[in-house]
Formats: C-alpha cells, sequence, structure tokens
C-alpha cells in the first residue's frame, strides 16, 4: 500500500476470524518534521484499518510515545485511538507493564505498545507481561501479549530434510565412484515395455533390446510348436529405432533375427 519503511502488516484469516496484525516503528517527538513523518506514519495505519474492516486489529511497536507524559505525538495517538475503536494495552484493568525503556537504568518510560481492537481488549486478553531479565542488547525491553481466541487448533507436519550431494566439494575419487553407482544400478533396472500388439492374425513385437527380442521370439517358437502354429519370417519385418534421434533405420550392426528357423529381414519404413 505504500513504500514506508515504519509500517508493516500481517493478515491472519481461518474459518472463526481475520486477525491483522500491524508493527510500527514511530518517530522520536522533538521537531516539526518527526510530527509530520508521525501523522503519516498514522494515516498508513488508518488505511490499513480502513481496507481491512472485517478484522480484528493488533497494532504492535516502538511508538516513542509515552501515554503518561504530554505532548504532540501523544495527542496524535489519543486521538486515532478512538476514532479507530482501539485500545492500548497499557489501559487494560489488569495492566502490570512498568517500563519497556530505560535510559542508562536512570529513567524509565513505556514507549512500547500494543493497542488492540475493543473486542480483543475487553475479552480476549490472556497474558500480557515485559521480560526484564533476558540478553538484551537493546534499551527496548520485549513486550508480551498472550491471547485467548476460540478457533480451532492447525497443526504442522515437521519438516522432512533430504540430503543432496555438495559437488562443489566433490573429489575426482567422489565423482568416479558416483559413475561407477550409477552405472551399476542403471544395469539393474528392468525398463517396462508393451511387449506385444495383436489385432487379428498380425503382431507386432516390441523389445528394448536384442536379447530381449530374442528371447520374444523363442516364445513364439515355443508356441508355434506347442500349437501347431506356423510363423512365416517371409512375412515378418524387423524396424529398429534410434532412442536418441526417434528415427528408423536399417542395421547393419545388429545380431539378425529369426523365427521358425528363418531370418527375419529389416527395413526403414
Amino acid at each position: 500500500m505504500s513504500d514506508s519503511r515504519r509500517v508493516c502488516s500481517l493478515m491472519l484469516s481461518c474459518a472463526e476470524f481475520k486477525l491483522l496484525c500491524v508493527n510500527a516503528y514511530m518517530p522520536f517527538e522533538d521537531d516539526a518534521t518527526n510530527f509530520d513523518e508521525f501523522s503519516r506514519q498514522l494515516a498508513i495505519i488508518d488505511e490499513l484499518i480502513d481496507c481491512n474492516p472485517d478484522c480484528h486489529i493488533v497494532l504492535g511497536g516502538d511508538f516513542n510515545v509515552d501515554f503518561s507524559h504530554n505532548g504532540m505525538h501523544t495527542d496524535l495517538l489519543n486521538d486515532f485511538c478512538p476514532v479507530r475503536n482501539v485500545k492500548p494495552i497499557i489501559r487494560h484493568p489488569c495492566n502490570n507493564i512498568d517500563f519497556t525503556y530505560n535510559f542508562n537504568m536512570k529513567s524509565f518510560s513505556i514507549i512500547d505498545h500494543f493497542i488492540l481492537s475493543d473486542q480483543l481488549f475487553n475479552s480476549s486478553v490472556k497474558n500480557k507481561n515485559v521480560i526484564h531479565d533476558v540478553d538484551n542488547t537493546s534499551d527496548h525491553d520485549p513486550l508480551f501479549l498472550e491471547l485467548e481466541l476460540a478457533v480451532a487448533h492447525y497443526g504442522f507436519k515437521s519438516p522432512k530434510y533430504e540430503t543432496k550431494p555438495s559437488w562443489d566439494k566433490a573429489t575426482s575419487e567422489h565423482i568416479s565412484e558416483y559413475k561407477r553407482l550409477l552405472r551399476d544400478n542403471l544395469h539393474e533396472i528392468v525398463l517396462p515395455f508393451l511387449g506385444a500388439l495383436a489385432y487379428a492374425d498380425d503382431i507386432v513385437l516390441l523389445a528394448p533390446t536384442h536379447r530381449a527380442m530374442r528371447n520374444m521370439l523363442a516364445l513364439c517358437d515355443k508356441f508355434g510348436s506347442d500349437y501347431h502354429v506356423v510363423f512365416n519370417a517371409k512375412k515378418s519385418k524387423c524396424l529398429y529405432f534410434n532412442s536418441r534421434t526417434n528415427r528408423s533405420r536399417i542395421s547393419t550392426t545388429l545380431p539378425l533375427f529369426s523365427v521358425g528357423g528363418n531370418d527375419i529381414e529389416f527395413v526403414d519404413e
């Protein structure tokens, strides 16, 4: 919606509710320039809420406003809250937040806030506190909010990680071993194929290798012997397809095939 680097938002939606979460980092109050910037960022938040009228609202972040102190930014935020029907969490009846910011542990203030839509504020706040005892390089302490929402629990499956080779770290020995394993495994693969097509008294035999074709022709000979059927080699033809070009050609290198004791002619069409 804007090119702001101070405001970002996230929509959480399910069958039971829609929740608009907005994080803000507002400018410090010191001059008219920052006042205009504070007003602009507040207008961006206002537009986000306006574009999502069916959402519960959770605003959070460093607002650089202490509601206990008078100031122009404080007045802007105080005016904004009732217009948008939102309330700061520090005004909750069970508020226990003492401070979120300190200056050299000499002065303390609450300038980081959660601001909630009215329904969340009144019925969903379960826990809120500031975590002071934490390894923290910032002069802001983390503010914690827990909401209780009447929604179904959505689980998730643990991610599965697959080990993959790191080719940039592979040595020549690794690559040679990989090639060997690949070659050995490929030899063990049985290629599926449609072995025979039949229509009336016409039969087409299909095979991926010459050895497989010879086995199939041997089965034809056995069938003919068992059932007194004659396969006519003169009416039979062999057609070889190159797997790389998908083009047929007459073989000059493959061994000849035979059926019924007679060789089968190769053709190219």
